[in-house]
Formats: structure tokens, C-alpha cells, sequence
């Protein structure tokens, strides 16, 4: 699972470099907290399978609240392509649902 997250982190930062909707989101999600990066949004909590932070929940990090804004962006969809590439299909914006939609 660490090496799938490893490898997701660096597929995003490959994508976000070459502008498109990637680097659209990644900019967007620093624009709200520069913490915000990839290694952040794909959080080690989701493979070692202590926690992982839900919409609209901060994260605690050392017994204290990180204090980022919780905003949600969208609800994506990614594939690889054979070619090494990979395609992003946005299912459901910011707007599109309420927040318990968001929370479930």
C-alpha cells in the first residue's frame, strides 16, 4: 500500500507539472493552505490504517488541530492509460452536494 500511495504522489506531481485539470486542482487546493500538497492529500494515515481524514474533518497531528481550511473540492475519478498517462474525470463539484452527501 505505501508504494501504491508513493507511486499515486509522484503520478501527481508528474500531472500538475504538465498543467490541465491536475494542476488546476493542485493550485486550488494550495490557494486555500500551502500545506496542502499531494503528499498531504494522499495522507500515510491511508496506508498504515490508523485513521484517515473524512470531508469537513480537520486532522490531528500531534494532539493538536491543524487548523486548514476544510473545503471540499470535488469528487474525481482517475485512470492510467497504457501510455503511461493518466485521465481525470470530475463526477460531482464542490456545489453539487450537500454535506452530509460529502460526509457519507
Amino acid at each position: 500500500a505505501h508504494a501504491v500511495r508513493l507511486a499515486t504522489i509522484q503520478r501527481f506531481d508528474e500531472e500538475a507539472r504538465r498543467g490541465g485539470p491536475i494542476a488546476t486542482l493542485a493550485h486550488r487546493l494550495q490557494a486555500a493552505d500551502e500545506r496542502n500538497t499531494w503528499v498531504a492529500v494522499f495522507d500515510m494515515a491511508s496506508v498504515k490504517g490508523g485513521s484517515f481524514r473524512m470531508p469537513y474533518c480537520d486532522k490531528v497531528y500531534k494532539g493538536s488541530w491543524e487548523g486548514r481550511p476544510v473545503l471540499p473540492e470535488a469528487v474525481w475519478r482517475f485512470r492510467a492509460r497504457s501510455d503511461g498517462t493518466m485521465s481525470g474525470t470530475r463526477t460531482y463539484a464542490a456545489r453539487d452536494l450537500s454535506a452530509q452527501e460529502w460526509a457519507k
